[in-house]
């Protein structure tokens, strides 16, 4: 039997099958939990497995890798909670926020406007206790960001002693240069040239809504593109000599130190640096996807933050796309090659460009109009950084740019997707793979069966075929507000949008919403009553949405929309001053349940309703005033009956919402309840809901 020697077996293994062993293993870790997601990646290493069947030294390689990815991301530690003292190293700092490394544990500390660096020694005296937050729904969600940077513990409330401050200051001088310009344009270059991305300027959540937020922020791309803007210049005065590719290395290290935090310039960097090395040693650099490879393992290793970011997957997936369409699809052939180069670059990226649960139709076509504008703007920027503010210019420039940018939104039109997910996407790059596979065994039947296989998919994923045999009530999550879907197969009303005084709630929580749910009409926006929490959304709803109708007045009810039946159990409303007690209080049975919707009824409301009507009762309760002490008396609770009660409240709001003496009350009548701050939006649903009964 023939001896069984490893470094025989891995002979000739190629590295990027280490590296992509890695990065998969750490995103199987991180959606161990979510099932379908583990037989996607489970079916992707088997799809890798028999593409590389003939190099073992690869297949065992790969696994091997996958493995270690898995193993190095699970490991987490949990640090003592409760009152503790921590000396820390501060590992990444954001405008507001920090991380905070301290041996095994890694904390976040909200600090407002802070000026920490990276590398400064900080003790603290605070709480240690879980992260508690809830993002508004479709928004950025904070939490899962921070469960992928593996920080689960925050210190609130510290007491800061400085230890030892990293000399010299970034931020701070950032922060004096950015101070000589108008907000617009404050926004838009601390975002390109530091980084730092603020989601409170209409600007960058006007690029972030038309898919081109990207555009907006550092990346490898915009790195590469000034390195060599400046390498062409280097060449054109001084010429391709030793001394231009010096300038060029101490250039491109300068942008680094700004940038450092982007996995993207750091590939770019080393790339760029690494061939010239090679070139000054006379030797020839290795193949490209042996040099990504190894760049992309020292990254996994010394980023470990970077691991699970879009910025790593992107970067590098973009890189080894590039070279391989190259390579295996003959792209360097024909008259038609920029066109098809074109074309399959924009299907690599195309999960990139769905912004809300939609794909912007010309996103792709702005961002080649935007690119040339965009890098112009950020060489002045870096040079007006280095020597004096050009402050008139980069003002006048950056209006231009917000012009064009708004411009773009006016004309923009939105394919919606309906809910694209990890598993989507993971299905989306597993065909991909497959793709490639085929097109290297020069199979060219199942390559066309893979391209309709994608086509068909994303036409699966926008058709409403769940809502067709289906009805729910989604209970949105809207902040300190109230927002309630519901759904009868394709009938569709909306109870209240909620309404947020810094952002637009239709735009950023209610229209992605529905777009996920593929719902691409609403029948009709019943306003409960008047207060900006409730209907705040409402004008710009049925302004930017196809809305049937807008329920205003107690005197449309009893209302009929498909074969949903609403009643109105407050008659009196019109006739109260007070806006509260204007609110309509609303019955529906669909599911085999019924419902009480009582926007913000108080106590008075509530008694006469319940004087008025003998047989009313429920299943599911939306509680009065968000769980305010001036609703949901104790008397409505015995007569209604609830088997759960609904609270819409947002986190910490500043009205105590709900109130202690609402929940005892729930308590003592044994009766559960669910709030939004906790859980986020709260969705019933139900299959074939006519078997049930309405």
């Amino acid at each position: 039997m023939q001896e069984f020697r490893l470094s025989a077996f891995l002979k000739n293994a190629h590295p990027i099958y280490l590296f992509l062993g890695l990065v998969i293993g750490s995103w199987l870790s991180y959606e161990f939990w979510r099932f379908p997601f583990f037989i996607v990646l489970a079916a992707l290493i088997i799809v890798l497995v028999l593409a590389i069947y003939r190099k073992k030294g690869n297949s065992l390689l790969f696994l091997l890798s996958c493995a270690l990815g898995f193993g190095l991301n699970h490991l987490q530690f949990t640090p003592p909670k409760g009152y503790q003292e921590i000396e820390g190293v501060v590992v990444v700092r954001k405008n507001n926020y920090y991380f905070l490394r301290s041996g095994f544990y890694k904390y976040y500390v909200y600090e407002k406007s802070n000026t920490r660096e990276v590398g400064d020694v900080l003790f603290l005296k605070g709480k240690v206790e879980e992260v508690v937050i809830t993002p508004y729904e479709s928004r950025f969600d904070f939490k899962e960001y921070l469960r992928s940077q593996k920080v689960s513990y925050s210190i609130t409330f510290p007491s800061i002693e400085e230890k030892w401050n990293r000399p010299v200051r970034l931020r701070e001088y950032e922060r004096k240069f950015l101070s000589s310009f108008s907000s617009e344009a404050s926004s838009l270059l601390d975002g390109l040239l530091f980084g730092n991305l603020d989601y409170s300027s209409n600007l960058v959540v006007t690029s972030s809504e038309i898919g081109a937020i990207y555009l907006l922020s550092t990346s490898g791309l915009l790195f590469g593109a000034l390195t060599r803007g400046v390498g062409s210049l280097l060449n054109y005065t001084v010429g391709d000599n030793k001394k231009s590719k010096i300038i060029s290395f101490l250039f491109s290290s300068f942008l680094l130190v700004f940038l450092y935090k982007k996995v993207g310039v750091w590939r770019s960097y080393l790339t760029k640096n690494s061939t010239l090395a090679y070139k000054w040693m006379n030797k020839s650099p290795p193949r490209k996807d042996y040099l990504l490879s190894y760049i992309g393992i020292i990254l996994f290793v010394l980023m470990p933050s970077a691991r699970l970011s879009t910025g790593l997957l992107i970067s590098f997936g973009l890189s080894f796309f590039l070279y391989y369409s190259s390579t295996y699809l003959n792209l360097r052939k024909g008259k038609k090659k920029k066109i098809f180069s074109y074309l399959s670059l924009i299907s690599f990226l195309f999960p990139v460009f769905i912004s809300s649960h939609a794909i912007h139709l010309f996103s792709p076509i702005y961002s080649l109009f935007l690119l040339p504008l965009i890098y112009p703007y950020a060489a002045i920027g870096y040079i007006s950084f280095l020597s004096v503010p050009f402050t008139s210019l980069l003002n006048a420039y950056s209006s231009f740019l917000s012009n064009v940018i708004y411009t773009i939104k006016t004309l923009d039109i939105i394919i919606p997707l309906g809910e694209v997910g990890p598993l989507y996407i993971a299905l989306y790059y597993l065909l991909f793979l497959s793709y490639f596979f085929f097109a290297d065994l020069g199979i060219i039947s199942f390559k066309r069966g893979i391209l309709g296989t994608m086509a068909l998919g994303i036409l699966v994923n926008i058709l409403p075929l769940n809502n067709l045999i289906s009805a729910e009530v989604t209970f949105i999550n809207v902040g300190q507000g109230d927002a309630i879907l519901i759904r009868d197969h394709l009938s569709s009303v909306l109870i209240d949008t909620g309404g947020v005084a810094s952002f637009d709630v239709a735009e950023e929580v209610d229209i992605p919403f529905l777009r996920k749910k593929r719902i691409y009409k609403l029948d009709a926006i019943i306003a409960s009553h008047g207060d900006f929490d409730h209907v705040g959304g409402v004008e710009s709803l049925v302004k930017n949405y196809q809305v049937e109708r807008l329920i205003t007045k107690a005197s449309e009810f009893p209302l009929k929309i498909g074969n949903l039946y609403f009643e109105n159990y407050n008659i009196w409303g019109e006739s109260s001053e007070d806006e509260n007690e204007k609110s309509l209080v609303l019955g529906l049975s669909l599911m085999g349940k019924r419902w009480l919707f009582t926007g913000d009824a108080g106590v008075s409301t509530e008694k006469k309703i319940i004087d008025e009507f003998d047989t009313l009762d429920c299943d599911i309760l939306k509680l009065g005033h968000h769980g305010s002490k001036t609703s949901s008396s104790l008397e409505f609770l015995k007569k209604v009956t609830p088997e759960v009660a609904i609270i819409s409240c947002g986190l910490n709001n500043k009205y105590g919402h709900p109130h202690q003496e609402v929940l005892t009350r729930l308590d003592s009548l044994k009766i559960p309840y669910r709030r939004t701050d906790e859980e986020g939006s709260i969705t019933y649903q139900s299959y074939f809901p006519f078997l049930m009964g309405k």
